[in-house]
Formats: structure tokens, sequence, C-alpha cells
């Protein structure tokens, strides 16, 4: 017999920080420094022109979530991390950043309950499939 859990709850409910987490990462061009041969936090911060403490902590993060390996030479790519956000990849996916996390498309998850209440989004009339709109 299972046991009720938070877990479901919290992981859901702090998903928006993993995702900040990584659009800072992509931002900063972590993954590409790495790539390139910037393995330690100090390099990291050099190239990526943050601190020292502020990339640890960003890298730790990245880490524990399974971007990055972390061994005492310093920060590596996984695999899929290489193949999709390593800036230099054919296969670069970093680029969707830019419109996933735009304030636009994110405004309209700011009230998803006004949303259910009026049976579409509350963004506009037809949201980001209105002909000729900016996003």
């Amino acid at each position: 017999m299972s046991h009720p859990s938070p877990a479901l709850f919290f992981e859901t409910i702090s998903a928006h920080e993993r995702s900040a987490a990584l659009k800072g990462a992509i931002d900063l061009d972590v993954f590409t420094a790495i790539g390139e041969g910037c393995l330690t936090e100090s390099a990291l911060a050099r190239r990526c022109g943050a601190s020292v403490r502020g990339i640890r902590i960003l890298c730790d993060c990245l880490a524990v979530m399974g971007f990055l390996t972390k061994a005492d030479s310093g920060y590596g790519l996984t695999p899929d991390t290489a193949a999709f956000l390593d800036r230099r990849s054919a296969h670069y996916l970093g680029g969707a950043v830019g419109f996933l996390h735009s304030p636009m498309l994110l405004g309209a998850f700011d009230d998803v309950a006004g949303a259910v209440r009026k049976g579409g989004t509350i963004v506009s009339e037809q949201g980001t499939v209105a002909p000729e709109h900016p996003i």
C-alpha cells in the first residue's frame, strides 16, 4: 500500500524555478562555454561574465537537475545537453527559449483560473494565433 506523497505537488509548483535556471544558463551561454572547455567555476565565470559564486550555484543546480555532470575536474555536459544546448551543435534548441519564455507567452498562464472561467485565453481574443500577432 502506498502512502500519500506531496512530491508531485512540490515538483510541479516549483517547475518555474527549474525553467528559470535553465533559461539563465542558456542566456549566459554556460553549456557552450563548457563545451569549449571552460570546466571550472572560475573559467566559466570569466567566459560567461558572471561571479564565481553565481556560476557555482547555477551549475550545481543544473547538475542536480541532470543537465550537467560534476567531478573534481569541474563541470561537464551530458550527451543530451551537448546535443541540444551547446550553441555549436547542429541540433541546438536554446533559441526556443526566446519564444517559450517571452513575457507575452508566459502572461497567458498568469491566470489559468480566469481562462478556464472564460473558456479561452485572457490575453486577447485569439491569443498568439491571432493574425499578424507579433510573437
